[in-house]
């Protein structure tokens, strides 16, 4: 959905000031500079204490997923290791891996429970899940493979 036109004269949500040029919208209008400022500054509030975050900005976060990039993650399953490359789904490319998460024990919520498993005869994960994420060299489609604990 592209977000709403400019009204003459609208102002910054950080700065306050009058949006004439460089701007960018994510339900509030900021100057592009303001945004990148506001985002840094909450990197910066985050890295020191990770706690933080109000609840209403942690609202459907896992904080307990890893993330590894590339082929380090090739171990991080519940099951057999992930390969390095997988066949594309679209074109039968080779699609090589970018990276892989993987849900940690111990978790409050999981992705198995957004959804009901069986509901009208469809699947869904019953449990943690590690989830390997490829992309096609050849028509640059992503790709993913899934497994659960």
């Amino acid at each position: 959905m592209p977000p709403p036109k400019l009204r003459e004269g609208q102002k910054c949500h950080l700065c306050k000031k009058e949006i004439k040029k460089s701007l960018c919208y994510n339900g509030f209008w900021w100057h592009s500079k303001c945004k990148d400022k506001d985002s840094a500054a909450k990197i910066r509030n985050y890295l020191k204490n990770p706690n933080s975050l109000t609840s209403s900005q942690c609202e459907g976060r896992i904080r307990k997923m890893d993330i590894y990039l590339g082929e380090k993650g090739l171990d991080a399953s519940w099951q057999a290791p992930f390969p390095k490359e997988v066949k594309c789904h679209k074109c039968e490319g080779m699609a090589r891996i970018m990276f892989v998460v993987q849900e940690v024990a111990g978790e409050k919520k999981y992705v198995c429970n957004l959804h009901e498993n069986g509901e009208d005869d469809k699947y869904w994960p019953h449990d943690a899940i590690a989830c390997a994420v490829y992309l096609c060299e050849k028509c640059f489609e992503p790709n993913a493979l899934l497994n659960q604990a």
